[in-house]
């Protein structure tokens, strides 16, 4: 099993992940182009349009823009192209990238950390986002393996007209299956009990959305004259919502499910 071999949505089952929505980049201030710039993206992607292939978008449109972004960071970012991933074989985590973006300047060896996966794409953006999430998987194990971890890979699955961004939190900063250990906040960390939060990532269902955020099973209890609220999702810290406190079950409770909400 490789990079490609994982589809989306069962990728989200396979490496233990959780899926959320999220605005990502809408907050970031736009940039202006160079005028010579412009003028080789529209004739490239007309150039791509009519051979219509998978490898002409790559070379005639998107390399271009991830070129442009590293001439506007020039001795901040390395760029590399068709470069192998082998952060875990076993599990599928390898594969060849068609673009990587690195912290590092250094252009003669990929060095961490790993910030941004890219793949390229003829049509389909779907049929992408199971290979771009495992890459991104194996990019934040590799960085944690070079003592250069950071919080978050980012990713896109383009076809250098429509993009699809996401971004990845907490993967494998616990343990080497994964799973991020969700604890409430003065729980017993020896409670041998098994963890409710596994958490992490993302797709998204339009440009510029997505996000990551830990999983906890929570319950609502309905106010008197309210309907209860849908289960939620929340972050380390207990729900921010005025009036509302965490509460752990008994042990000897069903764990489903195993965390309640009361109204304070």
């Amino acid at each position: 099993m490789a990079f490609q071999n994982f589809t989306f949505p069962q990728v989200e089952q396979a490496l233990g992940l959780t899926l959320s929505d999220e605005d990502l980049f809408s907050q970031l201030p736009a940039i202006i182009v160079r005028p010579e710039f412009f003028a080789q993206v529209i004739e490239g992607a007309n150039l791509a349009s009519a051979i219509n292939t998978e490898k002409a978008r790559s070379e005639f449109v998107i390399a271009p823009v991830l070129f442009e972004l590293r001439r506007l960071h020039v001795g901040h970012l390395g760029l590399f192209s068709g470069i192998e991933l082998d952060a875990d074989a076993s599990r599928g985590l390898n594969g060849v990238c068609d673009f990587v973006i690195t912290k590092s300047p250094r252009q003669h060896i990929v060095s961490a950390p790993l910030i941004t996966i890219i793949e390229a794409k003829n049509d389909n953006l779907r049929s992408g986002l199971g290979q771009c999430i495992a890459a991104m998987c194996a990019a934040q194990l590799l960085n944690q393996a070079a003592s250069a971890s950071i919080a978050a890979v980012y990713g896109a699955v383009t076809t250098g007209s429509l993009w699809k961004f996401l971004r990845l939190r907490g993967y494998g900063s616990h343990a080497r299956s994964g799973r991020v250990p969700y604890r409430q906040p003065g729980e017993d960390p020896g409670d041998p009990r098994p963890h409710r939060g596994d958490r992490l990532i993302f797709p998204l269902t339009s440009p510029c959305r997505v996000a990551v955020r830990a999983r906890c099973t929570h319950t609502r209890l309905p106010r008197p004259g309210r309907a209860a609220d849908p289960p939620a999702f929340a972050d380390r810290t207990p729900p921010r919502r005025a009036g509302l406190a965490c509460r752990r079950a008994p042990p000897d409770t069903p764990r489903s499910p195993a965390d309640t909400c009361r109204a304070v």
